[in-house]
């Protein structure tokens, strides 16, 4: 048996091996080495112990190594994520600003940069705010201020339209999106801009477009509307609207069928759908119209298609057949009016050629009755009615080129009144005096009735008094064993302004209404067959009427076959000047 003494003594060992141990492990933590600990006592506590700290060593080895690994692995995924979130952030095509809680910028991407005009990386350490107009600079500090300190946002979280200042001065809109990151205690805040120049271009571009398809919907004359494939309308112009007697409410509510007469539902519905089915389609169909009569519509349709190419329905026009009739008409009444006039101006060239050949015809003549006579020595005083004649043919010729001449002028608009104060009552006088002569050669009487203490009158008295002569020239001619009157009258214009009038009738063969309706026009006289019997152009009307607008005046007539005529020229006191005139 042993002892206590043995015992301390196989302690003391056990001790000093565990101590001898601690310290080969300490020293191969501290050198870092790979070591095995082995016990110096051959106990088998103290080899379990040894065997223990072993087992320790080679699993903590293991696991730290693993740590290891796992710890650069990490650190290779933060690097590639840094180095991917660092290129998106460059390359986000609109820009990214970072910010402090002082408002200072900390980093911009290539975007930010180019969208407000500065170098790459020139916009770091500036203040935020110089990127803003002056309107907006002074309150964005105090903003920031007051949301970290009350947390009141406006922009933050959130997006608003907004004005951005170039480097160079300018503005431009942008869209602004501002969103708060916490690093640490710190409150940091990325700010991310969107150009908005081209797209609110783009949307100006699309509002002018819309506005003016609008218009011109609206605009159009005939009906012009759209339905879906269940016959509900979609839109409609104000000439639909009209043509029903609906307002736009009821309308929207009512069906497509209902507006149009029974008997022709049926080919109508045709038409829809070949329209659905081929692209277009044509039909003709009454309407029931405001005044609920029925009116013929030429209806003209095309396929409606959706985004997705379906077809969504039709677009159609409408056109008032009645409205194409009274078109036609008018074209047809236009052509006859042409034909007409073109057969005038005929008749009238060959009328000329009579009426300019006679004149000139008698002074050739005339001119050669004189010539033999003086080659036969009769005296030429003996020749002095020839001589007369070839004057009265010579003045009967100007007079008829005058004519031509003047209506050219007043047709070119090149006449002018030229004012001049005279006394009507004075210039009616001269001018019966020098149509007597004609007044007589066909057995008439010659009347002259005067208003008494006429005002002068301000006006052109060489173009009245062509008026007057062509009047009662007319009269003459057109009048046998009869009466003309001249009569001068107080009167005053449709406006109220003071005017006179010179009526002149005559006994004479008269006209019917319908030659009224033409007697001023060109080259026409009231019957072709009346240059035959009477002579004459056809232009001392048109001529008369014409200098009377210049005037600012005018001529009408009242006449009755086999009753007479009464012409009526009525001028204002005081005669437009020629500026006004025009």
């Amino acid at each position: 048996m042993s002892g206590p003494d043995d015992q301390a003594a196989r302690d003391a060992a056990l001790r000093q091996a565990v101590e001898h141990m601690a310290d080969q492990l300490c020293l191969a933590v501290d050198q870092k080495v790979d070591f095995v600990v082995r016990s110096p006592l051959a106990d088998p506590t103290a080899e379990k112990l040894a065997l223990l700290i072993n087992f320790l060593l080679d699993t903590g080895g293991r696991l730290i190594a693993q740590v290891q690994k796992q710890a650069e692995a990490l650190d290779r995924r933060v690097a590639e994520r840094s180095a991917l979130l660092q290129a998106v952030f460059d390359n986000v095509l609109d820009g990214l600003i970072v910010i402090d809680p002082q408002g200072v910028i900390r980093n911009a991407n290539n975007a930010a940069h180019a969208l407000f005009g500065y170098a790459p990386g020139t916009l770091r350490q500036m203040r935020v705010n110089e990127l803003m107009p002056e309107l907006w600079r002074q309150a964005h500090d105090g903003y920031l201020q007051r949301y970290l300190a009350t947390g009141e946002a406006r922009v933050i979280g959130s997006g608003r339209d907004v004005r951005g200042l170039r480097r160079d001065g300018s503005t431009f809109p942008m869209r602004l999106a501002v969103s708060e990151v916490q690093v640490g205690d710190s409150h940091w805040f990325v700010g991310l801009a969107h150009d908005l120049t081209a797209e609110q271009a783009r949307l100006q571009a699309l509002d002018e477009e819309r506005q003016f398809n609008e218009r011109l919907f609206a605009a159009m004359p005939d009906l012009v509307y759209a339905f879906d494939t269940r016959l509900r309308f979609l839109r409609w112009n104000q000439a639909t609207l009209s043509a029903v007697g609906m307002d736009a409410d009821t309308f929207a509510k009512s069906g497509v069928q209902q507006h149009l007469a029974v008997r022709d539902w049926p080919v109508v519905l045709k038409t829809i759908l070949d329209v659905f089915t081929k692209g277009e389609g044509q039909v003709v169909a009454r309407l029931k119209t405001a005044d609920g009569s029925l009116k013929p519509y030429e209806f003209v349709a095309s396929r409606l298609l959706d985004a997705q190419g379906k077809t969504a329905g039709l677009v159609g026009v409408g056109r008032d057949l009645g409205e194409r009739e009274a078109q036609q008409i008018a074209l047809r009444e236009a052509k006859e009016r042409a034909e007409a006039a073109a057969l005038a101006k005929s008749q009238f060239l060959a009328s000329m050629s009579h009426e300019l050949r006679t004149p000139l015809n008698a002074i050739i003549g005339y001119a050669e009755l004189i010539l033999e006579e003086l080659d036969d020595g009769v005296p030429l005083t003996q020749s002095r009615n020839d001589l007369e004649a070839v004057r009265d043919s010579g003045r009967h010729l100007l007079r008829l080129i005058n004519d031509v001449l003047d209506l050219s002028r007043v047709e070119a608009g090149h006449a002018q009144a030229l004012i001049e104060t005279f006394d009507p009552a004075e210039l009616s006088r001269s001018v019966a005096g020098t149509v007597g002569s004609l007044v007589r050669r066909r057995f008439n009487r010659l009347h002259i009735d005067i208003a008494d203490g006429l005002e002068p009158m301000h006006s052109d008295p060489g173009k009245i008094r062509q008026c007057l002569l062509n009047l009662l020239g007319n009269a003459a001619k057109f009048t046998e064993h009869g009466t003309i009157t001249l009569q001068l009258r107080r009167a005053r214009l449709a406006d109220g302004t003071p005017a006179l009038a010179w009526t002149v009738a005559d006994t004479g063969i008269g006209m019917t209404p319908e030659q009224c309706a033409r007697v001023f026009e060109a080259f026409t006289q009231a019957d072709a067959s009346i240059s035959r019997q009477y002579g004459g152009t056809g232009l001392g009307l048109t001529l008369s009427a014409a200098l009377a607008a210049v005037l600012g005046g005018g001529i009408s007539v009242d006449s009755a076959p086999g009753q007479g005529s009464r012409f009526t020229l009525l001028l204002p006191q005081t005669a437009p000047q020629p500026s006004e005139a025009a």
